[in-house]
């Protein structure tokens, strides 16, 4: 009797066996990096074209609040020209502004606009614009016209401090020091 698990392999045909056993994990490998850039270059582009959507739309809506309050100092510069005051919140709703926000969205606070008024007094701004991208904040109209986009905080800075300089100014008795 012939036993034929002690039968060796010729060394020719052990080297065509782990050959063959190489190529085979190599077709796997390779079969697996195609099938992952199949699923996975396509999921990673559609996920880069919808974050580049939304910064865009984040993008362009700050600039459309940094634009509509831009034409409004233009609008208020010429008004100023033509009656030598500030226009009235009502004058401001005349306004035909060429942004998509409309005068009713700006708060127009003139009249806390003095003469000696600091140059970084709020004189308009806009509500708040939530981004998720950028900073959130608000597009405003110091008094010296200059337009700037400013935080809520860097706002109510601002607003504080121009209400403090109107009611020391308007105060018929001492007025008190503010820190």
């Amino acid at each position: 009797m012939v036993e034929t698990e002690n039968i060796k392999p010729t060394e020719s045909q052990a080297r065509a066996s782990r050959a063959r056993e190489k190529r085979e994990v190599t077709l796997r490998r390779s079969r697996r990096i195609v099938l992952a850039r199949r699923l996975f270059l396509p999921v990673l582009g559609t996920f880069l074209l919808v974050v580049f959507i939304l910064v865009g739309r984040e993008w362009t809506n700050k600039q459309e609040y940094l634009n509509g309050i831009q034409d409004l100092q233009k609008k208020i510069e010429a008004f100023e020209k033509e009656k030598g005051r500030l226009p009235y919140p009502g004058e401001i709703l005349q306004f035909d502004l060429t942004s998509r926000i409309k005068a009713e969205g700006i708060r127009y606070e003139a009249e806390f606009i003095l003469d000696d008024s600091p140059a970084e007094s709020p004189l308009a701004y806009t509500g708040l614009l939530q981004l998720r991208f950028f900073t959130s904040g608000h597009a405003v109209l110091a008094k010296s016209g200059k337009v700037d986009w400013l935080t809520s905080t860097e706002l109510e800075e601002l607003i504080k401090r121009r209400n403090q300089h109107y009611r020391y100014r308007h105060s018929e008795q001492t007025p008190l020091i503010y820190k």
